[in-house]
């Protein structure tokens, strides 16, 4: 059974329930110091999607079920998101592809993205490049 339909019905391996719950439990968020707006998920599965809300404000996160107005939406394929999730999918790989849509603040999911393991795995690699091959770039 994959990931994506391991979720079905909030159990505990329902890796998108608790990528949300992490976060709330965080409270505060160091990488989104910087941010501040809301951002709308719409995560589609068959024919239903699950809506969460995501509000920053400066590092402090709340996280929210439901559908709410927000500064940035995305629309995506819950299984993308999963994916996405476990680091077997770039976030902009899969935007570029047309994957997932976004309305709104672009600015605002550019610093989200920090949270997900392809960006703190780009990140790792940029710090352990030596400085010739980061000059090289």
């Amino acid at each position: 059974m994959s990931a994506a339909r391991a979720g079905r019905g909030g159990g505990p391996q329902d890796v998108v329930g608790a990528f949300f719950s992490e976060l709330a439990e965080r409270g505060f968020e160091p990488l989104l110091h910087m941010a501040h707006g809301t951002i709308a998920f719409a995560l589609r599965e068959d024919d239903r999607a699950h809506h969460w809300r995501v509000a920053i404000a400066h590092g402090d996160v709340r996280v929210a079920r439901g559908r709410a107005r927000a500064d940035c939406a995305v629309d995506a394929p819950r299984e993308l998101f999963v994916r996405l999730l476990t680091g077997d999918a770039h976030p902009w790989t899969a935007y570029l592809r047309e994957e997932y849509a976004v309305s709104g603040d672009i600015g605002l999911l550019v610093a989200f993205e920090r949270l997900l393991p392809s960006a703190k795995l780009a990140g790792e690699a940029q710090r352990t490049r030596s400085p010739k091959e980061a000059k090289r770039r």
